[in-house]
């Protein structure tokens, strides 16, 4: 597993709060290549946070992109219904929920056995577990 962190070395904390930039951050995550996006999530950096996760959806479409953290455990529901690019919300402390995610984005098990996170399930009814 990987982490970036937009506060690490590569990636000015500073160029991510400026215009475009959050284009340069998701750019800077695409070139990891990752196969999972993760957004931990508190008042300061969640609309940065948005953003570089929209610019993420169209460089990298298939990506499944997970927020979590306080700001997203507090607008689950709402933060799915707005931003179709956000395809997971873990709740609350995710070291129990978040390794049973990346297991079923592995193809190892079935979402309804994981406690915490909320996703999409009907996408015509906008049903969420």
């Amino acid at each position: 597993m990987n982490l970036s962190d937009v506060n690490l070395p590569g990636i000015p904390s500073t160029a991510v709060r400026q215009s475009g930039s959050c284009h340069c951050a998701a750019e800077y995550i695409c070139r990891r290549a990752p196969d999972v996006v993760g957004f931990s999530s508190r008042c300061g950096n969640y609309l940065h946070s948005l953003r570089i996760a929209a610019e993420l959806r169209q460089m990298r479409p298939q990506v499944p992109i997970i927020f979590g953290g306080p700001q997203a455990t507090i607008t689950d529901t709402a933060t799915l219904n707005r931003f179709e690019f956000i395809d997971y919300v873990v709740r609350h402390e995710a070291e129990h929920s978040l390794p049973g995610l990346l297991e079923v984005l592995g193809g190892k098990q079935g979402l309804e056995h994981i406690p915490g996170i909320v996703y999409r399930r009907d996408e015509a009814r906008r049903r969420f577990i």
